[in-house]
């Protein structure tokens, strides 16, 4: 096996020996964060005129909307909501969940 003593330089050398010839690789051990001083900090000015977003909203978007009927119809039991869900559901929301109308 291969010894690993320290010098002065804190990098990690190998003690050699003639029987343990290894190729090492040195490792580069990095800080996690960087200083204060190599903060990158912004800029403040005025924004470019070709970079502003404009808002040019004309008419009501809500108008293209379809119109919804205020009463739904019946409940017709799909892929993942069934009758037994829905049975589920209104056993352990029985009392003030929706309105009769709802």
């Amino acid at each position: 096996m291969m010894n690993v003593i320290y010098d002065h330089e804190d990098k990690a050398a190998p003690k050699e020996k003639k029987e343990d010839l290894v190729e090492t690789r040195e490792t580069f051990v990095t800080k996690k964060y960087k200083p204060v001083a190599q903060k990158i900090r912004p800029v403040y000015q005025d924004l470019p005129d070709k970079f502003r977003i404009v808002r040019d909203i004309k008419g009501n978007p809500l108008d293209t909307l379809p119109k919804l009927n205020r009463t739904p119809p019946d409940f017709v039991p799909t892929g993942h909501y069934t009758d037994e869900r829905k049975e589920q559901f209104d056993k352990v929301h029985s009392s003030d969940f929706l309105w009769p109308e709802e």
